[in-house]
């Protein structure tokens, strides 16, 4: 163990920290419009059960590797695997190597996203509402000059924040985001389920209705749909947790941490789905709009809220670019922590070096709606190619990748020592962590990786 390795100052540190790397973009407009698209309130009763049963035990054996280590998401798999014994260490760390890819592979394309919503705080203050169609957007998205800038500012905003370290940079910038975030989504729910006509997206959220189900394509559909959102929304499989975890003190309680972040998380995205689908109902918009709803098709019906719907606007564009920023500066450290503990690279240069590396990735997903925009990658452009490689391909596997460390090359005996703080604290439901992590997680994961194949 490293006894100068950054620490958060607190437990309740931590666990902003952590919630702040998943709540992102997808509770924003990704939750919402999965529960428009797939089942409305039988969706969300899928989602919550599905990130009970898989959630947290997987981000609990996550955050274990990272605190049992105190190292990097790649040394971390090596370091356990040398401590128990077995062959070839370093080749475990391969499995690591695959979280860190997954961290830096999103993070090409969220600073892209991000620079989208920068763009929109911006309009939401300058450009009448009922002009933010769909049509704003695209034509946002084809001015390659400003759509560079602004990546470019969200990507300087990251690396701000993540240039103060674990405690002053990544912690105190969380500890404000995120609760301004949830205040803004709480307001701007209060005001949606006030609207004339809200009662029907309500019913939408919390009636069960298996007609929503027949016409998502059948339960097992819906539920597949809710497991790859849980992982996702919660971050699992990017190595945020785990790198979040080796700044974690020994003293903490890790199994309240993994039932904090996914509640509050699942919370932030209730919360956005109870601010979006009253209000898309009560102005007759179409719930499962798909991610455009949230560039084209909301800030209309924020303009049939009259002379406040500009303020909803600009609280709710500021609240996602919040997220947004939260989301990346997990990513980023994922790839700082290893460069410090894999090539002793410090903090700075780090930074300017994934920096400079995510700027051109970034600029490749940016052309793709301007000068390589007739160029097709499997069938997609650019961007859309490298969020497929992230969210279809890399991220199943890097989270298949954990529960079989944590599961078969591990151990879950071994890992309940570092769990249970060297058994000084009980877990009541280890057994279950067991079967979870070791059996059926890996099943699962491998059938929401084949489906969406």
């Amino acid at each position: 163990m490293e006894n100068n390795r950054s620490q958060f100052s607190s437990n309740l540190g931590f666990i902003l920290a952590a919630v702040g790397g998943a709540v992102g973009m997808g509770n924003l407009w990704r939750f919402p419009y999965y529960v428009g698209r797939y089942g409305g309130s039988i969706f969300i009763i899928m989602y919550v059960i599905l990130a009970a049963v898989f959630g947290m035990p997987l981000i609990l054996a996550e955050i274990s590797i990272g605190r049992s280590s105190r190292k990097d998401a790649s040394k971390s798999f090596a370091v356990i695997a040398e401590r128990e014994g077995k062959k070839n260490p370093k080749m475990w760390g391969g499995f690591g190597l695959i979280t860190i890819l997954t961290a830096l592979t999103c993070f090409g394309y969220y600073i892209v996203v991000g620079g989208w919503v920068i763009q929109y705080v911006i309009k939401s203050f300058t450009t009448p509402l009922t002009d933010m169609n769909i049509d704003t957007f695209n034509t946002m998205t084809a001015s390659t000059g400003s759509h560079m800038l602004f990546t470019a500012i969200c990507l300087i905003l990251v690396i701000g924040i993540v240039l103060g370290g674990v405690k002053n940079g990544i912690e105190r910038a969380n500890k404000i985001m995120l609760p301004a975030l949830t205040v803004m989504l709480v307001v701007i729910a209060i005001r949606s389920v006030t609207l004339p006509g809200a009662s029907e997206g309500l019913d939408f959220l919390f009636r069960p209705n298996m007609d929503n189900v027949a016409a998502a394509g059948g339960l097992g559909i819906v539920a597949l749909k809710a497991l790859g959102a849980c992982f996702a929304s919660l971050s699992i499989g990017y190595g945020a947790h785990l790198t979040y975890g080796s700044y974690l003190a020994k003293k903490e309680n890790i199994i309240r941490s993994s039932v904090a972040v996914p509640v509050m998380d699942t919370f932030v995205a209730m919360l956005a789905a109870i601010a979006t689908m009253p209000m898309v109902f009560a102005t007759g918009m179409e719930p499962s709009a798909g991610p455009g709803m949230m560039f084209g098709t909301l800030p209309l019906a924020f303009a049939e809220l009259g002379g406040a719907g500009r303020i909803f606007c600009i609280l709710f564009f500021l609240m996602a670019m919040f997220a947004a920023l939260t989301s990346i500066v997990s990513l980023l450290e994922v790839g700082v922590a290893w460069l410090d503990d894999s090539f002793n690279i410090e903090r700075k240069k780090a930074c300017f070096i994934l920096g400079a590396v995510m700027l051109v990735i970034g600029a490749v997903c940016v052309f793709s709606y301007g000068p390589m925009a007739g160029m097709s990658f499997f069938g997609m452009n650019f961007f859309d190619f490298w969020c497929t490689l992230a969210d279809v391909y890399v991220l199943p596997l890097s989270a298949l990748f954990i529960s079989i460390f944590v599961g078969w090359v591990w151990t879950p005996e071994k890992a309940l020592f570092e769990i249970t703080n060297e058994n000084t604290i009980p877990f009541k439901f280890y057994t279950i962590w067991k079967f979870l992590i070791k059996y059926l997680a890996p099943v699962c994961i491998v059938i929401v990786f084949i489906m969406s194949l």
